[in-house]
Order: C-alpha cells, then sequence, then structure tokens
C-alpha cells in the first residue's frame, strides 16, 4: 500500500497520483489530503504505464528523424566520391539543419578548406 500526505493546494502531484491509473482513495485530514493506493498494477495502471512508454519513444525517435544538426565523416571536394555523394544528397534533400564536415583535405589544408558545403575540421571531436 502507497500513502502521501499532500497538501490540497498541491493539485498538480494529487493529479499525478489519480492520472497514474491506480485505484487511488482520498481524504481530507486536518488540512492534509491522505492519497492512498494498492501498488500492484490494474488493467488502467499497465495501459497508462505503456501509454508513457509510447510517448517516450516517439520523442526520442523524433529527435533521431529530424536532427538539428549532422555531421559527415570523409567528406572531399569531389562529387563522385562517397562522402561527396553523401554531400550532393544531403544538399537536394532541403535539410533544414546545420552540416557539419570532416575531411582529410581539412587536415591537409588547414581546419577551412576550400571546397562545397559549411566550414570542414579534421577531426570529429573538433566538430560541434
Amino acid at each position: 500500500m502507497f500513502t502521501a500526505e499532500v497538501l490540497p493546494q498541491n493539485t498538480k502531484m494529487i493529479k499525478v497520483f489519480t492520472e497514474a491509473g491506480f485505484d487511488v482513495d482520498r481524504t481530507l485530514d486536518d488540512g492534509v489530503v491522505m492519497v492512498s493506493f494498492r501498488i500492484d498494477p490494474t488493467a488502467r495502471s499497465l495501459a497508462v504505464m505503456a501509454e508513457r512508454e509510447h510517448r517516450a519513444e516517439a520523442r526520442a525517435m523524433e529527435r533521431s528523424l529530424h536532427p538539428e544538426s549532422v555531421l559527415l565523416v570523409g567528406v572531399s571536394s569531389h562529387r563522385d566520391s562517397v562522402g561527396g555523394r553523401f554531400l550532393t544528397a544531403l544538399e537536394g534533400s532541403g535539410y533544414p539543419g546545420t552540416v557539419h564536415l570532416v575531411s582529410r583535405e581539412a587536415l591537409e589544408r588547414g581546419a577551412d578548406a576550400p571546397g562545397r558545403g559549411s566550414p570542414r575540421s579534421p577531426d570529429p571531436s573538433t566538430s560541434p
């Protein structure tokens, strides 16, 4: 059995308990709301947990599918190279985020080697 004492004005905390999916008993005792419920899973509490998990997974996937920035390693200024083809595809996709490039050319010519795309870095650890 879970029991908590909650101030009546703390409606957010009371709402957390009632929306958790358990069968909650509430009583007012000496100006404090006594909240108690059995912590054995109920069909409703399991459904609430599954929905919460689903929302968390959806948020995680959203960040993966719509990143704010992308790091391309091994990009050269040659369009026909593998890295060049990745960069060409990314440029043509309409991707709105920041593109960070890591290339050997930057190592050989200096960090901001001329070429397509964003400034280049010789080392992924120096990229934002």
